[in-house]
């Protein structure tokens, strides 16, 4: 075996082996041995042109050896033979160099393609880290708003805002109550506000949901194309990794929905309403002797005087007849029919025995 012969089949037991690698790598390994190969093909002609010099050299000697000739000429034919089948190996060889240097350019494309793609992922989680913080932030308003409701409630409740009594509830208790519900009904105010926010911060976090998922579909695309064009290259891992990229926005959804949650149990708290109630008078059960603590002469007094004509005529004109409890001859009153009712009767009185006489 001849050492060209050798070349080309170790040539050929590496496009066997060998392994068609995208990248910039592989290509120049590609380039280099390409033109290793086709200065080999050149060594061949060379000596395909010493051949044509030996022959003719042979040829004009006198009584030329035609064996000799012929045997060069066989030589050649086998050199010629050789060099063409090398030359169809480097058609090869070139036209993997342009595969591979093509897949490398593509595999460059691609690396600038997944910077692109990896700088908007990382512009959308950014974005929804912000969006977390929002939502930690309202959170923290709910739960303050919800201690406020709960203290509210619990400090009514203490005061009895719901069983005030007029004239008998202190006024400053009465002025606390009426603040404490004019408060509360400022804070349940504030739960509309606060869903109408979190609505906003729910349609912020669909749309980065979009955004996510169309950044991850554009990976998976790519990620295609480098298995094929960068086969050996990191940025493969690379690209793996960033469509397992989780950018938190389930998270914030799930957030989301735990604060409206909490906004409908507050919304739920009850307030309670001052109710000032009528004092109702307090009625002396009968029988029961009350002491008159005033000299008021408005002071009642249970009756036991044995002259109950007395209270019947509180507007009588005549009020020496009241004044007269003690008299030494009551009987006197108690009898019709008595000649002598002058005698007995009050000097101012005009006529006192026409008010003894039953009808």
């Amino acid at each position: 075996m001849t050492r060209t012969s050798f070349t080309v089949g170790l040539f050929t037991l590496f496009l066997i082996s060998g392994t068609v690698w995208a990248n910039q790598q592989e290509c120049d390994q590609k380039k280099n041995a390409a033109g290793d190969f086709e200065n080999k093909i050149k060594d061949q002609g060379n000596k395909v042109k010493d051949l044509d010099n030996q022959i003719e050299s042979v040829a004009k000697q006198p009584n030329a050896d035609q064996k000799a000739v012929a045997d060069l000429k066989q030589k050649k034919a086998d050199k010629l033979k050789e060099i063409k089948e090398m030359e169809k190996q480097l058609r090869q060889m070139r036209k993997e160099e342009k595969n591979a240097c093509n897949a490398a350019s593509k595999c460059d494309g691609h690396k600038n393609r997944l910077g692109e793609l990896r700088g908007e992922v990382e512009k959308i989680e950014a974005e929804v880290s912000k969006l977390k913080g929002q939502v930690k932030g309202k959170q923290a308003q709910v739960e303050a708003l919800e201690n406020k409701l709960k203290a509210n409630k619990s400090n009514s409740e203490k005061l009895g805002c719901d069983r005030l009594v007029k004239d008998e509830s202190p006024e400053s208790t009465i002025e606390q109550c009426n603040k404490l519900f004019q408060d509360g009904m400022a804070d349940k105010k504030e739960i509309r506000q606060h869903n109408r926010e979190i609505g906003g911060l729910k349609g912020d976090a669909g749309r980065q949901k979009g955004n996510a998922s169309g950044a991850i579909n554009k990976v998976k695309q790519l990620n295609k194309q480098i298995a094929t064009d960068c086969a050996s290259d990191p940025v493969v891992k690379e690209s793996d990794e960033l469509i397992k990229k989780d950018m938190g926005v389930d998270d914030a959804i799930k957030d989301i929905e735990a604060v409206k949650a909490k906004l409908k149990e507050v919304q739920k708290i009850k307030l309670i309403k001052p109710v000032v109630g009528k004092s109702k008078p307090k009625r002396t059960p009968p029988g029961t002797k009350v002491e008159p603590k005033s000299s008021e002469p408005g002071t009642k007094v249970e009756p036991k005087s044995s002259e109950p004509g007395t209270k019947a005529e509180p507007k009588s004109s005549e009020p020496a007849t009241k004044a007269e409890p003690k008299s030494s001859e009551p009987a006197t009153k108690a009898t019709p029919k008595s000649s002598e009712p002058a005698t007995k009767a009050t000097p101012k009185a005009t006529q006192p025995a026409t008010k003894a006489q039953p009808k």
